[in-house]
Formats: C-alpha cells, sequence, structure tokens
C-alpha cells in the first residue's frame, strides 16, 4: 500500500511538473509573438512616418507649384474683355495680326447701322451699297451671313486667295438682285456664275483698323488674275454736302445707297455704330385710292395713288 501511494504521488508531481513545463513555454511563445507584433507595429509607422513626409514635401512642392501658376497667371486679371475692347478706339501697331479661323455655322459678319445725318463722318470710307448677296470667304467656300453654304463651280474660287478670311458681295450688277439672287442660292454648279463678282470690302480675321485692313487685302489681290474676285472702290468723304452728291449721282444710276465706315474701326461681329448705310427714301403725299396685293417681300404694302403709281 505504501508503494502504491509513492507511486501515485510521484506520478501527480511528473504531471504538475510538465504543466509547469507547458505553461512557461507558451509563456515564451507569448512574449515572442508579442515582440515580434511590437517589432512590426514600429515598422509600419516608420513607414507611414515616411510617407507622411513624402506626402508633406510633395503638398509643398505641389502648393509652390501652384503658386508659380498663379503668379504667371496673374497678370491676365488686367487683360480687358473683348466687349470693352470693342467699345473703344484703338491705335493699333503696323504688325498685321490674325485671329484663329471661326466656324461658319456661328460666324456674324458685322452689319451697318443707319445714317441719319447727325453722325460725323467726314474723313470716313464710303463706297456703293451693292445690290447684292453678302457673302464670307472662308479659304475654301463661300457662305451667306447666316451660315449657308453656296455652290460656286470650282473654276469660279480656284484662284481666289487661300488661308485668309474676306467678307464681301457676290454682284452682277445694278437693280438687278432677284437675278443675282436666283443664281446663287441654287445649290449645285451652273454656268450663271459667269456672270457673278465677288466684290470684297473687309477682312475679318485681321486685327487692325479698317485703313490696314483695306490695304492687306489691296496686296492680297494685287497679284491674282482671277476676274471673279476684286477689291470695292473707296473713297474719303469731305464734307457732308459731298454725301448728298454722291447720292444723287448713285440714285439718278439706280443705285441701292452709299456704305460709310469709320477708318479708325476694326471689325465687330454685330451691328456697328462705326458702319453706317445711307439710302434715300421718296416720300410723297397721296391719296390711297386702291389695295393691290403684291408679290414677294412687298406683297403687303403695294397699293395704288391717285396718281395711278405704283410705289413701294
Amino acid at each position: 500500500m505504501a508503494k502504491k501511494a509513492i507511486n501515485k504521488i510521484s506520478k501527480k508531481t511528473k504531471k504538475e511538473e510538465s504543466k509547469t513545463e507547458n505553461t512557461k513555454e507558451d509563456e515564451n511563445k507569448s512574449t515572442s509573438s508579442s515582440a515580434s507584433k511590437s517589432s512590426f507595429t514600429s515598422s509600419s509607422s516608420e513607414k507611414v512616418r515616411r510617407n507622411t513626409k513624402k506626402q508633406g514635401s510633395k503638398s509643398k512642392e505641389n502648393l509652390i507649384k501652384k503658386n508659380e501658376i498663379i503668379e504667371e497667371k496673374e497678370p491676365s486679371k488686367n487683360k480687358r474683355s473683348r466687349r470693352a475692347v470693342l467699345n473703344e478706339k484703338i491705335t493699333y501697331t503696323d504688325d498685321i495680326q490674325f485671329e484663329s479661323k471661326p466656324s461658319m455655322s456661328t460666324f456674324k459678319p458685322m452689319l451697318a447701322e443707319t445714317y441719319d445725318g447727325s453722325q460725323e463722318v467726314v474723313g470716313w470710307y464710303c463706297s456703293e451699297k451693292l445690290d447684292g448677296i453678302r457673302c464670307i470667304w472662308n479659304g475654301s467656300n463661300l457662305w451667306s451671313r447666316n451660315g449657308l453654304k453656296f455652290y460656286p463651280p470650282k473654276w469660279f474660287i480656284e484662284d481666289f486667295p487661300k488661308d485668309c478670311m474676306l467678307d464681301g458681295e457676290l454682284f452682277i450688277k445694278r437693280n438687278y438682285f432677284s437675278e443675282t439672287s436666283s443664281i446663287i442660292r441654287k445649290q449645285y454648279a451652273h454656268d450663271g456664275w459667269k456672270e457673278v463678282v465677288y466684290t470684297v470690302f473687309d477682312a475679318p480675321l485681321c486685327k487692325g483698323n479698317l485703313t490696314k485692313r483695306l490695304k492687306y487685302i489691296e496686296d492680297l489681290l494685287k497679284e491674282n488674275n482671277s476676274k471673279y474676285i476684286k477689291l470695292h472702290v473707296q473713297e474719303k468723304v469731305k464734307s457732308k454736302e459731298d454725301i448728298e452728291t454722291k447720292m444723287d449721282d448713285l440714285v439718278a444710276n439706280k443705285a441701292e445707297g452709299l456704305i460709310v465706315r469709320d477708318p479708325k474701326s476694326h471689325y465687330e461681329n454685330r451691328r456697328s455704330h462705326t458702319m453706317l448705310k445711307v439710302k434715300r427714301f421718296l416720300d410723297a403725299e397721296a391719296t390711297v385710292i386702291k389695295h393691290i396685293k403684291g408679290t414677294g417681300r412687298c406683297s403687303d404694302i403695294r397699293c395704288l395713288t391717285s396718281k395711278k403709281r405704283q410705289r413701294y
């Protein structure tokens, strides 16, 4: 019995010793794992610190670059808007500059206000107001003032100057508007264009006053041998009486009127007070005795006077 008790006690002590050894091993493992975790966290924190330092330096560089860009762009704040430039008189340099070519679907030509006699136009350019079709040459084709494409024969435009933009009128002769329109409005090339001449009076993309633009067109067409394009004749207005004299001569020869333009003006894509149309309207008193239905654009304003003379 005593032997059995001793054996039991020895077995218990062995079990307890093995348990203590296992607990020590577990403690050693936990300490090693915690140490490895702490080393990992320390290394990751160092990486984070390094990345934050890099990001900080990059952000500083970006800020510096942004500031430099802002400093470069700041002078552009002093630039005036296009509208402000259009509304004041500008003295241009002798250098001819050009704007980029616009889309013909959005391009708007310069249009004239009406001359009422109160404007000071002495020294301005004047030319006959042609009774034709307004037309823009964009370097490759002819377009209407509303962005519609014309269809001239190739031989009509083959010698026109390329890489430029011109403003003018497709014209045949005085009091010949309907015939001119019927030729040009056809959407196919035909021999009717042989009667038409493209009469040029401006260069929309040329940044300069009217005098410089007219000189540019003159030099451009000087050596051009095409009989289908020419510069419109311009004269200086000497006095208000000079306008009346020119109008008398034009009206007597069945012309439509005059266009007067400021030589210091620049091209505007709108109706402008620096370009004026001078037209004479014949007024007379009469008693309306009967209404007669007209045709075309005058269909609603045609009447017969007591002198039996139709007026429009």
